[in-house]
């Protein structure tokens, strides 16, 4: 169980952060442009959000189970691997 906890704490700070920096990023916009558009605050500021709160239950689970380490490792890399192609468009591309 500790290497699917130390794997879901690694996907949770790299989603919660990529959030905080896209917080950063709208209120930026904000300033600049005087409102950020929807789509803007939904792709850099839910997703993270919703993905690090998918993790933090899922962590929740298999810990108060204490049962299926392996759903909460593959949970975790998943993000992980998800995180590659989000941070491609999150910075513009190549």
């Amino acid at each position: 169980m500790r290497a699917a906890n130390i794997t879901a704490v690694v996907a949770i700070l790299a989603w919660l952060g990529l959030a905080f920096i896209g917080m950063g990023l709208v209120a930026g916009v904000a300033e600049r442009v005087g409102s950020a558009d929807f789509e803007q605050v939904k792709f850099y500021i839910e997703c993270p959000f919703f993905v690090t709160v998918v993790l933090l239950v899922g962590a929740w689970a298999c810990n108060a189970l204490r049962r299926w380490p392996w759903a909460l490792g593959l949970l975790s890399a998943i993000s992980l691997v998800a995180l590659i192609p989000y941070l491609l468009v999150y910075t513009g591309g190549v």
